[in-house]
């Protein structure tokens, strides 16, 4: 019974304002009382809901790129949000996810693997080959702080200094490594005068 009051305050406050689809939802005959208020919850997210912008919606998802600190499962996870909203109707939405996957990843390892394996990998298998791969990264990060030398990447960097008679004012230098834009920064270089 509930529903149908509902129902009857719905229409008399949208009849006042020329909304005659809701006309008689509250009589209706025959039908359960759950189907009778999903009927109306139609009618009105139809009337009042959030217009979707198509193109919109599609640009967000081809836009999104995988960010430095986020995983395989996280950069997947926001694609399955955004891609609600796209309708893909032509081709599956496994497939897009797949696409957008291969495309906007971080990992130079993971997207030449995806482009050497065979056109009909499923987005599970490329979701399991861009895991497989991450989570062998991480190891050989670990073992990345040293060089043939056993020396790790800071003792290397004072190596460095003193081969190139540089003084560190505060903290070390870097060579060619990605973290150099991030920590020249911080580091306050002295020409070595003597």
């Amino acid at each position: 019974m509930f529903p149908r009051k509902i129902l009857g305050i719905i229409e008399a406050q949208t009849w006042c304002s020329g909304l005659h689809e809701f006309k008689n939802l509250h009589q209706v005959d025959n039908t359960k009382e759950v189907d009778v208020y999903q009927l109306a919850k139609k009618q009105l997210q139809k009337r009042y809901g959030r217009k979707i912008n198509m193109e919109l919606e599609r640009y967000k998802f081809y836009s999104r790129i995988q960010h430095e600190d986020e995983s395989i499962d996280q950069f997947v996870a926001a694609l399955r949000g955004l891609a609600v909203t796209c309708k893909f109707e032509q081709i599956s939405y496994d497939q897009v996810l797949r696409d957008q996957l291969l495309m906007k990843t971080k990992s130079c390892k993971i997207q030449e693997k995806l482009w050497s394996c065979s056109s009909d990998l499923t987005l599970k298998g490329a979701v399991d080959v861009a895991r497989t791969i991450e989570e062998s990264e991480k190891c050989l990060e670990v073992h990345d702080g040293l060089d043939q030398e056993g020396l790790t990447e800071q003792e290397w960097n004072q190596e460095m200094v003193k081969d190139n008679e540089m003084q560190v004012v505060k903290g070390y230098i870097l060579n060619d490594w990605p973290s150099e834009r991030v920590l020249r920064r911080e580091c306050n270089f002295v020409e070595n005068e003597g």
